[in-house]
Order: structure tokens, then sequence, then C-alpha cells
């Protein structure tokens, strides 16, 4: 995985991909027009929100707020995770995943 990422940000222009993404998540018109504060209590289908106990992009706080405004939401902190759950701890993740599906 590693190997992976590093050929991914090693491509040319990525940087300046993420800068404009960046520049994007950080205006804040779009901040406003995207506030989920606003939008979370509207999605009233059971909802899984999996969050890393040691994401170093948004702290679990993040999650932990999703989740409170989510009518049928349920949080799982990945003990020991990153910012990609998903990737880092996949078995344990499709299994808490069918978990929630079944």
């Amino acid at each position: 995985m590693v190997d992976e990422e590093q050929a991914r940000h090693a491509r040319a222009n990525v940087g300046e991909a993420y800068t404009a993404i960046l520049a994007a998540v950080n205006d804040p018109n779009m901040r406003r027009y995207w506030w989920l504060e606003q939008r979370l209590p509207r999605i009233a289908c059971p909802t899984l929100v999996t969050w890393g106990s040691d994401d170093p992009v948004m702290t679990s706080d993040f999650g932990r707020q999703a989740v409170s405004l989510l009518p049928n939401g349920r949080l799982h902190v990945f003990e020991d995770g990153t910012h990609n759950p998903h990737a880092v701890a996949l078995e344990k993740y499709a299994a808490l995943l069918a978990e929630f599906l079944a």
C-alpha cells in the first residue's frame, strides 16, 4: 500500500491537484453549500460512519459529530486507525460492513 501511495504522489501534477482540492474544500462558500449540519439530519436510512482513532487529517470527533446529526447513525472507530481504515484494516472493515448490512 505504501508503494502505491508513493507512486500516486510521484505522478505529474499531483501536488497541484491536491492544492486545488484543498482550496475548494476550504472556500467559505463551498463550506456553506456542503455544510453537513443541515444535510445529515435528513438522512433517514441506517448509516454506518467509520473513522480511524488516530486520523491525522480529521479527528474522530468529526465522526461523533456526524453520528449525532444522523437520525439512524452508528459510529465505529477503528483503534490505532488512520485516515483510511477501510484500506489499512480491510478484513476488519469488510466484517463490520457485512454485519451492518445483514
